[in-house]
């Protein structure tokens, strides 16, 4: 603990010393916002994250991000990645996305990552075709799928 201050870096309530991408990693993480389908809550509308990127390809990413969810409230990870540059990763989503967007955790845009200020539940012409389809086959998830010889 004292050593890692004397060094002049961060430390953890257990003295463990703390680098810049975990912190920011973790911050990032903390600050992306959730909401309930039944949540009677207004949706976010802005990031709790007050300071923007300001390393250049952090920037043209998250303009990047802000087009993506200009053209299209709602995006599941995997696509929004293919949308991307193919530098972008899980790494710069987990980042940027607070910036631009929140995540729902049920309902019908379940894991779907959604632009600060807009509430699908109250634009439902526009957001029933963005809504998380799943699908799931029972014979499969047993292992009935797999291939045996």
């Amino acid at each position: 603990g004292e050593a890692a201050e004397a060094d002049g870096g961060e430390t953890d309530e257990a003295g463990q010393l703390i680098d810049d991408k975990t912190t920011e990693l973790e911050r990032a993480l903390y600050a992306l916002r959730h909401m309930r389908f039944d949540s009677e809550d207004a949706v976010p509308s802005s990031s709790t994250l007050t300071e923007e990127p300001r390393m250049g390809r952090d920037v043209r990413m998250l303009e990047r991000l802000r087009e993506a969810f200009r053209e299209r409230a709602v995006w599941l990870e995997t696509a929004l990645l293919r949308r991307l540059p193919a530098s972008a990763d899980e790494t710069t989503l987990t980042r940027l996305l607070p910036f631009v967007a929140y995540q729902w955790i049920d309902g019908p845009w379940q894991k779907g990552y959604t632009r600060l200020g807009w509430d699908p539940r109250e634009c439902p012409e526009e957001a029933a075709p963005l809504q998380v389809l799943q699908f799931r086959d029972p014979h499969w998830q047993a292992g009935g799928g797999e291939k045996t010889r």
